[in-house]
Parts: structure tokens; sequence; C-alpha cells
């Protein structure tokens, strides 16, 4: 898993269209990397020779999202380009709400899985298996901050959540304060404001920038069993053998380990949106 900050090793391989290694005539400047950033934007990282016909480069990411790499090598008789090739890089300030320590404690495997590059693994499993419960429920359950703009004009805004409390409001580029709003986070509702004087938000297109804190503090068990199942069975999933922990257990028990009780099942449905947290 590559997240914002982290540094992607890109490399690659020159030969012959015999299949040979070569080195490019021109040597490394006629090795040249581009990389496309998620909004359009071109990097070009340093190339370095590392061998005969490897070359590499280091590219830090700034920005999450779904970037893509090109290798063009000019050279009169071993020219080709390479890519382009995707990547993505994840946002890190998602925290899932079921931790690696615990997801390893669930699955009985402090002892199996120990690498830095297995953890890694396990630790995007348990990003998508909680994002995946978020999008399933319709209710963000992982703390995060969320920054949303819509128009004014209105009394008030819907906000997707829970919401815990807004950290900022600002209208047509002036900053509210708290007083200028009330919050009813029991609907995820934002009036603008007071209680007993409220007022519209002031009209224009995507004038309103809100800034809040939305998800549970203390997500529902069945929520946390749910992630935790999900993250197991994709780990499960991904190996080219069995859990060693499971090595004695038939298909069909296999799958019903890693799946819901009828009773967890229930519970998690009527946990989704118009249930509560």
């Amino acid at each position: 898993m590559i997240e914002v900050g982290k540094i992607v090793p890109l490399s690659v391989t020159v030969r012959t269209a015999g299949g040979a290694l070569v080195d490019p005539v021109g040597g490394v400047p006629s090795v040249v990397l581009t990389v496309t950033l998620p909004d359009g934007s071109i990097s070009t990282p340093t190339v370095t020779r590392t061998s005969f016909g490897l070359f590499a480069a280091s590219f830090v990411t700034t920005m999450a999202g779904v970037h893509s790499y090109r290798w063009v090598v000019t050279d009169p008789t071993n020219g080709n380009v390479f890519g382009p090739e995707p990547f993505v890089v994840e946002d890190n300030t998602y925290i899932p709400f079921v931790g690696l320590d615990e997801q390893l404690t669930f699955m009985a495997a402090r002892t199996v899985i120990t690498s830095v590059e297995k953890l890694e693994e396990l630790r995007g499993f348990l990003r998508v298996a909680c994002g995946a419960v978020e999008l399933d429920t319709g209710r963000k359950i992982s703390v995060q901050t969320v920054t949303r703009t819509i128009n004014g004009g209105a009394v008030a805004a819907v906000l997707p959540g829970p919401v815990i409390s807004m950290t900022s409001v600002t209208e047509s580029g002036v900053l509210l304060s708290p007083s200028a709003y009330v919050l009813d986070t029991s609907v995820g509702i934002l009036y603008r404001g007071t209680s007993t004087a409220p007022r519209a938000f002031t009209s224009g297109i995507q004038n309103v920038a809100l800034v809040y804190r939305a998800g549970t503090l203390n997500p529902h068990p069945v929520l946390r069993k749910v992630a935790k199942n999900g993250a197991q069975r994709m780990w499960q999933g991904a190996q080219q053998m069995p859990h060693p922990a499971m090595d004695d257990l038939d298909v069909e028990e296999q799958v019903r380990v890693g799946a819901l009780t009828p009773l967890e099942y229930s519970a998690y449905q009527k946990l989704k949106v118009g249930g509560f947290a």
C-alpha cells in the first residue's frame, strides 16, 4: 500500500529486439520517466543507471489518487516506450476503526504474519474492509475530517454523518464565528444563525465551505466484527495457501468461519442508515 508522502521506486529494463540487455547509446539522458498525477500535472523524476541496461528513479508522492508512469527510451537502435502503468496512492488521513494488532489477534496470526511487507498488506485490507462497511451502511464510522462546499441561500445544510463537531464554516470567503451557526448532531444538520434567530446562508454557487469531524466515537461491536471478517477473508483470498490456522478445515468450514452468524448478520442490517452506531 502506497500512502501520501511515501517514495515509490520505479525501474525499467532496456533490451534489444532480441531480448538482450543493452545500454542506450545516449546513456542516462536517453531514458526519461514521466509521472502523471491525479490532477493532470507532470513530474519527471531524476533517472539513474543501476547496472547494465537497468535504470531506476524514485517518485515522492504528494497527493492521493490514481497516478500513471511512462518510460521513454530514445535510442537510434533500441528506442522504446514502456507504459503507461498505473499505481494508486492512498489518503493517509483515513484511519480504519479496526487496528492492525486487533486484527492479528482476531486471526490468531501474530506468529504467522510478521514481515513488514505482509503486515502492510494486511493493513491495506483493513482500510478496504473498514471503508466497505462505511459504504455499505451509508455512514462514516472512522473519525475523519470532512471538507464540503455547498451552495448558499438555504437556512440549513444536511451533512453526511454521523457528525461530531464543526471545525469551521466559511461563507463567501469570510470565516464565521461559531455563534453564527447551530449544529444539530443528532440529525447532522447545520443551521445558519442562532437557535432563536435563524437566517439563510448568503446566496451564491459553491460559496459556503464546511469543515467538520464525522464518524463514530465508539463503533458498535458488530460493525467492527464485519470489518474484521472482511479483512480476514481478503487476506485468505490473496495468499497462495490457506491461512495456517485453518489448514485442518475443509473449504466449507473455512467459509463458515469467515462469515457472519445469522445473529450478527441480522444486527448488521439493523445498524445500516436509520439504525444506531
